[in-house]
């Protein structure tokens, strides 16, 4: 019972800190925030000197999705606006742009789950979050939601969500794996994922941070050559 509640403080003191921060001009504030997402994949630039560590991450923590879209690619997407997802995950529309975050953490995971990224977080000095995102447009004739494994660009971020926007930054560090290019979701296996993910208590979308267009607010970065579909 300790053992969670430290980790639900620490998530807690960690949204704190992240809200307070708030993005300005100046190199005290850069280092402080260190590089956010989401950006657009398909664009090299950033400056963010702040390193993301890496190291292994072998419990998958959260799954749950955003939308509209938050990353920017290849595929010919829109970028994404900071309003809240308000309806429920299940009622979306073919046509509807979501994007899909598989959250890893080293972190040894809470029993029982913590809904949310509270799941992910702990005390440890060298904790490590990875984030595989995968962006789908609702059709009725689409796959399930399925973790990418392939076209991913890799980039270091920060975690996401409508909580943050151009003046208030995420200090919670996170190595993106990112698919490059937007699949088909079908509408009926959104719905029965809505209704199956007890364990992480995901039944509505989030709310979608605007992409991150700022040099100082990204991390150096030059997208991977692709095929090019």
């Amino acid at each position: 019972m300790m053992n969670t509640l430290s980790r639900l403080f620490g998530f807690l003191a960690l949204s704190a800190i992240s809200v307070s921060a708030a993005l300005a001009d100046g190199p005290a504030e850069t280092e402080v925030c260190g590089p956010q997402s989401p950006r657009d994949i398909s664009l090299a630039g950033g400056s963010n000197p702040v390193a993301v560590p890496g190291g292994e991450t072998p419990h998958l923590c959260n799954v749950h999705f955003h939308e509209p879209f938050e990353h920017q690619g290849f595929a010919s997407v829109p970028a994404a606006s900071a309003s809240p997802g308000e309806p429920v995950c299940g009622s979306a529309d073919n046509g509807d742009d979501v994007e899909f975050h598989w959250v890893y953490t080293n972190c040894t995971l809470p029993t029982p789950a913590v809904k949310g990224l509270a799941n992910c977080v702990c005390d440890r000095s060298d904790m490590v979050l990875r984030v595989f995102a995968q962006t789908y447009r609702v059709d009725a004739s689409g796959e399930p939601p399925t973790q990418p494994s392939e076209d991913l660009i890799r980039y270091a971020g920060s975690t996401t969500g409508a909580s943050y926007d151009d003046k208030i930054c995420s200090m919670a560090k996170v190595n993106w794996e990112v698919a490059a290019y937007t699949r088909k979701l079908d509408k009926a296996a959104l719905g029965h994922w809505c209704e199956s993910n007890e364990w992480i208590d995901e039944h509505h979308p989030h709310g979608s941070r605007a992409i991150v267009r700022s040099e100082q607010w990204l991390s150096p970065f030059t997208p991977q050559a692709l095929d090019g579909r």
